[in-house]
């Protein structure tokens, strides 16, 4: 009997209520670890887009994955709340899960947006089916940041900054290789074809969002190189992060690198000295965007014919103009005129994007029109037109058509110019092309969109009212394009309050520059908050993307941590 005893106590004391904490506790570290890795590895590689044999359950099945990890995540930590209050009679607050100040700002910026732009929209009484199919992808992209937050804090807690950022920059490397290996994926059906087919954008179906992803690995490469940690991991991200910022053409990560390169190179210029390799690999990614700016450069051209699409006009046509359409590689014209594959002209009574949104089925060839060439007839008046043409390369055929043309004004219009008309086409035939660029495009949104805001400066126009706005330029999809500017959309949809608490956020990520010490976590955190305040000049779908909300938290977590552990290592 005595000898039982031990046994007995032993089983006791596993029962105990002290030894269940412990293992309660391993097993939640166990089960963050999981679903913050798998989060990361969703969010980093944005695999929505992946389809296997054809199966469009991949995107739901990653959607609810994506769901799952963040649900998981906020409530172990909530779980983690409550232990340490069973332990020490503290409650673990949202600031701290958050990562501090940064973490707490975007918390309240993101959620004063969706809560002042939905309750707009809906005092206005706007009944717009797609807005709030974007409130419902807003909120789930507001569970990714937070989850990423608080796993991240969770995770830095547990393994300290070196280890969490070497394996994110392991996955960021991995997204990297899948937008060079685009090509390749797209030709097996593993990604389908998309109208950015010109630019290599993997399974990230934004060319801008590859180009940021790209930059966040470069930038974290850089980080681990500054910080004497010349690892092969490092060296390979690089390469990988410049070659995808290369491949994807997005002029935004073009210069958003220079600008970081450009403070990275100040700060390390003495490393780099000693450095040669990565010296040379800088310099060869500089020349690379500077022989890829240069107008007139091959570069592109020498990639595709297949990518060509038809240049962007916003000019109004009239009966009797002469519409002129070509194919538009992204850099310049290519005159096509091929009488085996002619270019084909249809008509519709409706613009894609209106209430009877006319489908393939509902365009109407016109005879005899086998040029580039039409001048649209009385029976044209009040119509919409659109061309199109195919053609093959490497045994493929490929198609590509313009936007709809129209309305088409009648003969005695006094006026051929309309800020709505639609896209894809020219003056008249023969007369010299003047191509509406990329920046005077966004400059002409900036101003619609800054009129706009000045409209309703403290609450906004409500959610999604800055996407597609009255009066701009139509797009690729036939609709009105949006302010391009993530700083005019938080001020114009919700007004002056989440504007000035999103500037907050970055401003407090900013000073880590001169508050902690030089370091991997704040290198990384300094860069990525760089690149993020310049996409978020040229585009207004910061907030859309998946990677924007981890990247962001996981930025917030690490903020959090270096600066309490700069007062611990003061206190001490």
């Amino acid at each position: 009997m005595l000898q039982l005893m031990p046994l007995l106590w032993r089983r006791i004391e596993f029962a105990s209520a002290a030894c269940i904490a412990r293992r309660t506790e391993s097993l939640q570290t166990t089960l963050i670890t999981v679903a913050f890795w798998t989060l990361a590895v969703i969010a980093l590689t944005d695999l929505r887009n992946v389809q296997l044999g054809g199966m469009p359950q991949v995107k739901v099945v990653i959607t609810w994955t994506t769901v799952a990890c963040c649900v998981l995540l906020l409530g172990l930590v909530g779980a983690q709340c409550v232990i340490a209050w069973r332990k020490s009679g503290s409650l673990l607050s949202l600031r701290e899960a958050l990562g501090g100040t940064p973490g707490m700002l975007l918390f309240a910026a993101v959620a004063s947006y969706l809560a002042i732009g939905s309750a707009v929209l809906g005092v206005e009484a706007v009944s717009q089916p797609e807005t709030y199919a974007r409130l419902k992808y807003q909120v789930f992209q507001f569970g990714v940041l937070v989850a990423a937050a608080v796993g991240g804090s969770a995770m830095l807690e547990r393994t300290g900054a070196e280890r969490l950022l070497k394996w994110t920059l392991m996955i960021l490397a991995a997204s990297c290789a899948l937008v060079l290996a685009s090509p390749l994926l797209r030709d097996i059906g593993v990604v389908p074809e998309t109208r950015f087919s010109y630019r290599m954008t993997s399974t990230i179906t934004e060319p801008n969002e590859v180009g940021l992803v790209a930059s966040m690995t470069v930038v974290l490469a850089l980080a681990f190189q500054s910080n004497g940690r010349r690892r092969p991991l490092g060296y390979l991200a690089l390469v990988l992060g410049y070659a995808a910022t290369l491949a994807s053409f997005s002029r935004t990560a073009a210069i958003s690198m220079g600008v970081v390169l450009t403070l990275f190179l100040l700060q390390n210029i003495r490393r780099l000295k000693r450095d040669l390799l990565h010296t040379g690999l800088t310099v060869l990614y500089l020349a690379g965007v500077l022989i890829w700016l240069i107008p007139g450069t091959p570069v592109v051209n020498i990639l595709n014919i297949r990518e060509a699409s038809v240049v962007d006009q916003y000019q109004a046509k009239r009966v009797g103009d002469t519409i002129a359409v070509f194919l538009f590689d992204g850099k310049s014209r290519l005159d096509y005129n091929n009488p085996v594959n002619p270019w084909r002209w249809q008509r519709a009574d409706a613009r894609p994007g209106d209430v009877n949104t006319p489908d393939d089925a509902t365009w109407t060839n016109i005879e005899g029109t086998l040029s580039p060439n039409y001048t649209p007839a009385d029976e044209d008046r009040g119509k919409f037109l659109r061309a199109w043409v195919s053609y093959e390369k490497n045994g493929t055929t490929y198609r590509v058509q313009t936007a709809a043309i129209g309305p088409i004004m009648a003969a005695s219009a006094t006026t051929a110019t309309d800020a709505t008309a639609p896209v894809h086409l020219l003056k008249e035939a023969g007369e010299t092309v003047e191509l509406i660029g990329s920046l005077s495009r966004r400059i002409v949104l900036w101003e619609i969109g800054f009129n706009k805001a000045l409209e309703s400066p403290i609450v906004g126009h409500g959610l999604h009212q800055l996407h597609h706005m009255e009066g701009a330029p139509l797009g690729h999809h036939g609709k009105p394009l949006g302010v391009h500017n993530v700083y005019l959309m938080l001020l114009g949809e919700a007004g002056v309050i989440p504007l000035a608490l999103y500037l907050l956020v970055l401003f407090f990520l900013m000073r880590l520059l001169w508050t902690v010490p030089k370091s991997l976590g704040r290198d990384m955190v300094v860069g990525w908050v760089i690149l993020i305040a310049l996409f978020g000049l040229p585009h207004h779908y910061l907030f859309h993307m998946t990677t924007f909300s981890f990247t962001i938290g996981l930025a917030c977590a690490t903020a959090g941590f270096l600066v309490q552990r700069q007062r611990d290592q003061t206190a001490a």
